[in-house]
């Protein structure tokens, strides 16, 4: 295993490290927020008070390393058949998106 594919390997291991961090930090300092009662897009909702952080270092951090994750596996896999790494590709893209779009207050369907 080259350097690289350890680096793209690790890269899943600090992204989800990273996300922890994250979220537990922005739940514990964003007032009236229970993680027990409310979801982690809530953090970067439209107009929440640490939005920007979330939707920086949160969700789009995390996927930009999953997609690194995925092209590490991707490269490590022999055969023809890839479906894990592609999926995983598309979490992490799914999760990059959510930092772009973020939900509306409330996470409730507005727009």
């Amino acid at each position: 295993m080259s350097n690289t594919q350890k680096l793209l390997a690790f890269c899943g291991i600090i992204g989800h490290v990273t996300y922890a961090i994250v979220l537990f930090t922005l739940g514990f300092i964003q007032p009236d927020y229970n993680c027990f009662t409310q979801l982690m897009s809530e953090l970067g909702a439209v107009n929440a008070p640490y939005s920007l952080i979330m939707n920086t270092v949160g969700f789009p951090l995390l996927g930009i390393l999953i997609l690194a994750f995925a092209l590490g596996l991707q490269r490590c896999i022999k055969g023809s058949f890839k479906i894990g790494p592609v999926l995983i590709a598309l979490s992490g893209a799914s999760l990059v998106m959510t930092g772009i779009f973020p939900c509306d207050p409330g996470c409730v369907d507005v727009t």
